[in-house]
Protein backbone atom coordinates (compact mmCIF):
# COMPACT_ATOMS: atom_id res chain seq x y z
CA UNK A 1 0.00 0.00 0.00
CA UNK A 2 2.44 2.15 1.25
CA UNK A 3 4.69 1.77 -2.84
CA UNK A 4 1.03 2.70 -4.27
CA UNK A 5 1.17 5.85 -2.08
CA UNK A 6 4.70 7.02 -3.50
CA UNK A 7 3.77 6.03 -6.96
CA UNK A 8 0.84 8.50 -6.55
CA UNK A 9 2.57 11.13 -4.64
CA UNK A 10 5.42 10.62 -6.93
CA UNK A 11 3.37 11.21 -10.15
CA UNK A 12 2.33 14.47 -9.00
CA UNK A 13 5.17 15.85 -7.96
CA UNK A 14 8.03 14.02 -9.79
CA UNK A 15 5.88 12.19 -12.94
CA UNK A 16 9.29 11.84 -15.05
CA UNK A 17 10.77 9.88 -12.72
CA UNK A 18 7.95 8.02 -11.33
CA UNK A 19 6.38 7.43 -14.76
CA UNK A 20 9.61 6.34 -16.55
CA UNK A 21 9.94 3.58 -12.71
CA UNK A 22 6.30 2.49 -13.74
CA UNK A 23 7.04 1.82 -17.15
CA UNK A 24 9.78 -0.34 -16.80
CA UNK A 25 8.17 -2.01 -14.20
CA UNK A 26 4.79 -2.67 -15.78
CA UNK A 27 2.83 -2.21 -12.81
CA UNK A 28 -0.33 -2.50 -14.42
CA UNK A 29 -2.34 -3.71 -11.64
CA UNK A 30 -1.50 -0.48 -9.82
CA UNK A 31 -2.37 1.70 -12.57
CA UNK A 32 -5.99 -0.06 -13.43
CA UNK A 33 -6.39 0.81 -9.18
CA UNK A 34 -5.10 4.51 -9.81
CA UNK A 35 -7.50 4.87 -12.57
CA UNK A 36 -10.09 3.36 -10.43
CA UNK A 37 -9.95 5.37 -8.02
CA UNK A 38 -9.97 8.57 -10.03
CA UNK A 39 -12.99 7.03 -11.90
CA UNK A 40 -14.91 7.22 -8.28
CA UNK A 41 -13.79 10.79 -7.51
CA UNK A 42 -14.79 11.78 -10.87
CA UNK A 43 -18.50 10.29 -10.85
CA UNK A 44 -18.52 11.80 -7.44
CA UNK A 45 -17.85 15.14 -9.41
CA UNK A 46 -20.53 14.38 -11.62
CA UNK A 47 -23.00 14.14 -9.03
CA UNK A 48 -22.13 16.98 -7.25
CA UNK A 49 -23.07 18.55 -10.87
CA UNK A 50 -26.35 18.04 -10.64
CA UNK A 51 -26.54 19.93 -7.18
CA UNK A 52 -26.88 17.34 -5.01
CA UNK A 53 -29.99 15.10 -7.19
CA UNK A 54 -31.80 19.00 -7.94
CA UNK A 55 -32.15 19.62 -11.30
CA UNK A 56 -33.69 22.71 -13.06
CA UNK A 57 -37.35 22.63 -12.40
CA UNK A 58 -37.46 21.52 -9.25
CA UNK A 59 -37.23 17.74 -9.84
CA UNK A 60 -35.86 15.64 -7.36
CA UNK A 61 -33.81 12.77 -8.70
CA UNK A 62 -32.27 11.41 -5.53
CA UNK A 63 -33.40 7.89 -5.87
CA UNK A 64 -31.55 7.91 -9.54
CA UNK A 65 -28.20 8.84 -8.46
CA UNK A 66 -26.69 5.49 -7.26
CA UNK A 67 -28.11 4.46 -10.95
CA UNK A 68 -26.10 7.56 -12.28
CA UNK A 69 -22.95 6.95 -10.71
CA UNK A 70 -22.75 3.47 -11.71
CA UNK A 71 -23.52 3.99 -15.43
CA UNK A 72 -21.18 6.54 -15.37
CA UNK A 73 -18.21 4.95 -13.69
CA UNK A 74 -18.81 1.91 -16.12
CA UNK A 75 -19.03 3.61 -19.11
CA UNK A 76 -15.74 5.79 -18.31
CA UNK A 77 -14.36 2.58 -17.75
CA UNK A 78 -14.94 1.49 -20.82
CA UNK A 79 -14.08 4.14 -22.81
CA UNK A 80 -10.49 4.39 -21.07
CA UNK A 81 -9.75 0.86 -21.79
CA UNK A 82 -10.92 1.19 -25.81
CA UNK A 83 -8.88 4.36 -25.69
CA UNK A 84 -5.67 2.82 -24.23
CA UNK A 85 -6.04 0.24 -27.32
CA UNK A 86 -5.99 3.09 -29.98
CA UNK A 87 -3.05 5.00 -27.72
CA UNK A 88 -0.98 1.51 -28.38
CA UNK A 89 -1.51 1.11 -32.02
CA UNK A 90 -0.87 4.59 -32.58
CA UNK A 91 2.53 4.16 -30.53
CA UNK A 92 3.59 1.24 -32.50
CA UNK A 93 2.23 2.95 -36.04
CA UNK A 94 4.99 5.77 -34.50
CA UNK A 95 7.62 3.74 -34.47
CA UNK A 96 6.85 2.78 -30.64
CA UNK A 97 8.40 -0.18 -28.98
CA UNK A 98 6.01 -1.41 -25.47
CA UNK A 99 3.67 -2.96 -24.05
CA UNK A 100 -0.19 -2.59 -23.20
CA UNK A 101 1.26 -3.15 -19.33
CA UNK A 102 3.40 -0.26 -19.08
CA UNK A 103 0.78 1.97 -21.11
CA UNK A 104 -1.88 0.87 -18.11
CA UNK A 105 0.64 1.30 -15.39
CA UNK A 106 1.48 4.68 -16.58
CA UNK A 107 -1.72 5.95 -17.65
CA UNK A 108 -3.84 4.72 -14.55
CA UNK A 109 -1.69 7.43 -12.46
CA UNK A 110 -1.74 9.75 -15.52
CA UNK A 111 -5.05 10.72 -14.75
CA UNK A 112 -4.44 11.15 -10.89
CA UNK A 113 -5.01 14.99 -10.95
CA UNK A 114 -8.97 14.52 -12.21
CA UNK A 115 -9.02 13.58 -8.54
CA UNK A 116 -8.83 17.45 -7.64
CA UNK A 117 -12.13 18.26 -9.61
CA UNK A 118 -13.73 17.04 -6.55
CA UNK A 119 -13.30 20.08 -4.19
CA UNK A 120 -13.92 22.24 -6.62
CA UNK A 121 -17.32 20.64 -8.22
CA UNK A 122 -18.21 20.88 -4.19
CA UNK A 123 -17.77 24.38 -4.04
CA UNK A 124 -19.37 25.21 -7.61
CA UNK A 125 -22.58 24.32 -6.10
CA UNK A 126 -22.81 27.48 -3.77
CA UNK A 127 -20.64 30.17 -6.25
CA UNK A 128 -21.41 28.58 -9.69
CA UNK A 129 -20.44 26.32 -12.20
CA UNK A 130 -17.66 28.48 -14.06
CA UNK A 131 -15.06 27.03 -10.94
CA UNK A 132 -15.44 23.18 -11.91
CA UNK A 133 -15.37 24.23 -15.70
CA UNK A 134 -11.91 26.17 -15.58
CA UNK A 135 -10.82 23.64 -13.05
CA UNK A 136 -11.98 20.72 -15.41
CA UNK A 137 -9.91 22.39 -17.96
CA UNK A 138 -6.60 23.24 -15.90
CA UNK A 139 -6.58 19.39 -14.35
CA UNK A 140 -7.51 17.89 -18.08
CA UNK A 141 -4.41 19.89 -19.20
CA UNK A 142 -1.87 18.61 -16.40
CA UNK A 143 -3.64 15.20 -16.93
CA UNK A 144 -2.85 15.19 -20.57
CA UNK A 145 0.92 16.18 -19.92
CA UNK A 146 1.61 13.49 -17.84
CA UNK A 147 0.19 11.33 -20.83
CA UNK A 148 2.51 12.79 -22.96
CA UNK A 149 5.42 11.12 -20.78
CA UNK A 150 3.15 8.06 -20.17
CA UNK A 151 3.54 7.44 -23.74
CA UNK A 152 7.22 8.69 -24.27
CA UNK A 153 8.76 6.09 -21.19
CA UNK A 154 6.32 3.10 -21.84
CA UNK A 155 7.02 2.95 -25.89
CA UNK A 156 10.48 4.86 -26.23
CA UNK A 157 9.06 7.30 -28.28
CA UNK A 158 10.21 10.95 -28.86
CA UNK A 159 8.68 13.64 -27.20
CA UNK A 160 7.49 15.00 -30.23
CA UNK A 161 5.80 11.65 -31.47
CA UNK A 162 4.64 10.98 -27.95
CA UNK A 163 2.53 14.45 -27.96
CA UNK A 164 1.08 12.94 -31.74
CA UNK A 165 0.04 9.83 -30.20
CA UNK A 166 -1.92 11.27 -27.48
CA UNK A 167 -3.63 13.93 -29.47
CA UNK A 168 -4.52 12.30 -32.83
CA UNK A 169 -7.49 10.25 -31.22
CA UNK A 170 -9.17 13.60 -30.34
CA UNK A 171 -8.15 15.48 -34.11
CA UNK A 172 -9.59 12.14 -35.66
CA UNK A 173 -12.79 12.24 -33.83
CA UNK A 174 -13.06 16.04 -34.79
CA UNK A 175 -12.44 15.17 -37.94
CA UNK A 176 -15.23 12.15 -38.21
CA UNK A 177 -17.71 14.65 -36.18
CA UNK A 178 -17.32 17.57 -38.98
CA UNK A 179 -17.02 15.56 -42.05
CA UNK A 180 -20.38 13.45 -40.42
CA UNK A 181 -22.06 16.79 -39.48
CA UNK A 182 -21.44 18.18 -43.71
CA UNK A 183 -22.81 14.91 -44.90
CA UNK A 184 -26.12 15.71 -42.47
CA UNK A 185 -26.46 18.75 -43.97
CA UNK A 186 -25.74 18.16 -47.36
CA UNK A 187 -28.50 15.33 -47.17
CA UNK A 188 -30.94 17.46 -45.81
CA UNK A 189 -29.67 20.74 -47.55
CA UNK A 190 -32.89 20.16 -50.28
CA UNK A 191 -35.51 19.94 -47.68
CA UNK A 192 -34.57 22.57 -45.76
CA UNK A 193 -34.06 24.82 -49.27
CA UNK A 194 -37.35 24.28 -50.38
CA UNK A 195 -38.80 25.16 -46.72
CA UNK A 196 -37.18 28.27 -46.94
CA UNK A 197 -38.61 28.88 -50.45
CA UNK A 198 -41.84 28.44 -49.07
CA UNK A 199 -41.33 30.58 -46.55
CA UNK A 200 -40.04 33.30 -49.11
Amino acid sequence: MSIFIDYMYGTLVNPKKTLALLAARQNFGMGLCAFLIVNLFSSLATLMGEDLGQLAEGIDLGAALPAIFLITFIITVIMWLVGLGVLHLLAELLGGAGSIKSLIATQGFAQLPAIFVVPFAFISIFVGDWLTITASLLLGIWSLILSVFAVKFSYSLSTGRSILAVILPGVIGIVLVIIIAILIVAAIWPAISQMVNSLV
